[in-house]
């Protein structure tokens, strides 16, 4: 027998044994099925851009006040900061206090 011919015979007997009207009530569920996904999703950007259309000034009050504190934040950490001298004065004492006890021991 034939290949080709032998191969075709597989195919055909296969096919006869395929339902049509369970394979196009499948097919025609999945097509629904996949429409219904692709709404759920188109539904789900149309309002992720329409909360972002809403909360658009806020979004913007609220950049420019991060952007107003990250300044401040800035100009105070190049400012030296401000330690009393008797402060100063107290805590090399004492560091030089328990140095020379360590030395001594």
């Amino acid at each position: 027998m034939n290949q080709e011919l032998y191969h075709g015979l597989i195919v055909f007997h296969l096919l006869g044994f395929i339902n049509t009207q369970m394979f196009s009530a499948g097919l025609k569920l999945m097509v629904v099925g996949m429409l219904m996904v692709l709404l759920f999703l188109l539904l789900m950007m149309l309002f992720i851009m329409l909360i972002e259309f809403i909360n658009r000034s806020h979004t913007q009050t609220e950049a420019l006040r991060i952007q107003q504190e990250r300044k401040a934040q800035k100009q105070n950490a190049f400012q030296e900061p401000t330690i009393p001298a008797a402060v100063l004065a107290a805590a090399v004492s004492a560091y030089e206090a328990e140095r020379q006890k360590l030395f001594i021991t």
